[in-house]
């Protein structure tokens, strides 16, 4: 009797589900029509089995196909966890790893009846999971990478062992783990604290250390709006270790790594900002943006068009990214700089003043006007400043 198969499941790397999505796509075309398949990604990324789900539709042409495929094909999403370094065996299908594995699956994306599978965990909500797995492990892991690089080590053992590096790392972990303790949860700060610990042991492992060139790879994959640097930087006042991780992955210049040669050059080509804008945050959210570049600019000397201070700052929970422009004026006169600045502190007080007597949607309107009034005043006194230089010429 011929036995079909129920579940899938992948583990080939992100950039390889388009490549297979079209044999998959082939293969549920010749299944019954009434055979219940689910397909579940266990990918180092965020939704792999939707991503899948996406390209494998895109094989499906004919009128029917996608609807009837719905029906019977799930795509359940699953965070996974377990270190897997470069393989150097003479068989090339012998698989090192970790002693250490998480795998937890979103039960509400199957199709059918949840199966019973040793070691898998089944959650309604995979969310938190997922952000504990990316904002810890991978945080953790590239930053060790991005930071080893940048100090001239090899591997991420290398790294952790030196204690520069692996402050950077656990301060960053710690700054992730209060905005995870804080969202969901998870335990209390002593727990998450050893929970801490016991990652950086999984990298201390000698037997799976991996180069730093590898966990590095795809500098601007990682240092995506959402994903392990950037991310949890967004979700957390004031960071600093995690600041020190993006500088290293922004300066990470790895002949070998297509991305991190594309990212040099447009650096070189196009300026620092622009680079930041196009590749990393364009939608403009990023609470760290001065800090950044007068980091680079001290310390790597990259040359950068002009820019305004940029400040974002979380208000009463109504406006969750104000973002707040330093008006600066500048005069050359006898090689000296004049900047002429309205103070933060009195645009910041005429908001709070506005916001608390009318609220809401009239606060905004207010703090429009606000910065423009106080715009245009450091203007008109750069301005007459300017007339008064100009006098004494």
């Amino acid at each position: 009797m011929q036995q079909l198969t129920d579940l899938i499941t992948t583990a080939v790397g992100p950039a390889v589900l388009n490549i297979i999505a079209s044999s998959i796509a082939e293969g549920l075309k010749q299944k019954k029509p009434d055979h219940i398949i689910n397909i579940v990604a266990c990918e180092n990324m965020i939704g792999g089995s939707s991503h899948l789900k996406e390209a494998v539709f895109s094989h499906l042409t004919a009128d029917d196909e996608q609807e009837a495929l719905s029906h019977t094909v799930g795509f359940p999403n699953a965070a996974v966890d377990r270190i897997v370094p470069i393989q150097h065996h003479e068989d090339i299908l012998k698989v090192s790893v970790e002693p250490f594995f998480e795998w937890v699956i979103d039960e509400t994306g199957f199709i059918g009846d949840v199966p019973q599978i040793d070691g898998a965990t089944f959650v309604q909500d995979l969310t938190p999971y997922i952000e504990r797995k990316l904002f810890t492990v991978n945080t953790g892991h590239a930053l060790a990478a991005y930071v080893g690089y940048e100090k001239g080590v090899q591997t991420i053992k290398e790294a952790v062992d030196t204690p520069e590096i692996r402050q950077v790392v656990e301060g960053a972990l710690h700054e992730t783990g209060s905005y995870l303790i804080d969202t969901y949860g998870f335990s209390k700060k002593e727990e998450h604290d050893a929970y801490i610990q016991k990652i950086i042991k999984r990298f201390e492992n000698a037997f799976i250390s991996d180069e730093v060139t590898r966990v590095a790879r795809s500098p601007l994959r990682k240092l995506g709006a959402d994903d392990r640097l950037i991310g949890p930087a967004k979700k957390i006042r004031q960071p600093q270790y995690l600041i020190k991780g993006i500088v290293a992955a922004l300066a990470y210049d790895f002949t070998e790594d297509e991305e991190a040669v594309r990212l040099q050059a447009l650096k070189k080509k196009k300026a620092l900002k622009v680079c930041w804008k196009r590749y990393v945050d364009s939608h403009h959210q990023t609470i760290f943006i001065k800090p950044f570049l007068k980091k680079q600019l001290i310390n790597q000397k990259i040359p950068f068009q002009r820019v305004k201070g940029i400040f974002s700052m979380t208000f009463f929970n109504t406006f969750p990214c104000l973002t707040i422009y330093k008006v600066r004026g500048i005069c050359m006169k006898k090689k000296k700089r004049l900047r002429q600045e309205v103070s933060f502190f009195q645009l910041m007080s005429a908001i709070i003043v506005i916001t608390i007597l009318t609220g809401g949607l009239v606060g905004t309107t207010g703090y429009l006007l606000a910065k423009h009034v106080l715009i245009d005043a450091g203007k008109a006194d750069f301005k007459a400043h300017r007339q008064r230089s100009d006098g004494h010429t």
